[in-house]
């Protein structure tokens, strides 16, 4: 394998991390990425088994103040 002579430079193109996740396009961003991944067999029983405890740990949050 070849290592370039000179640094590379970042690619022009879209970067995700430029991407906004606030407001109604950060909703819709979310929602299609949930849509596309829960999609995938292995992700849906992760995140159905995952959910429960998500949500437990968000009430835990809640009521001990902690935020």
């Amino acid at each position: 394998m070849r290592v370039p002579d000179e640094p590379v430079s970042s690619h022009p193109g879209i970067r995700i991390d430029k991407i906004p996740v606030s407001g109604a396009m950060g909703l819709i961003f979310t929602l299609g990425s949930l849509v596309i991944f829960l999609a995938l067999p292995a992700v849906r029983w992760f995140a159905i088994l995952s959910l429960p405890v998500g949500l437990a740990v968000a009430a835990i949050l809640h009521f001990t103040g902690r935020r």
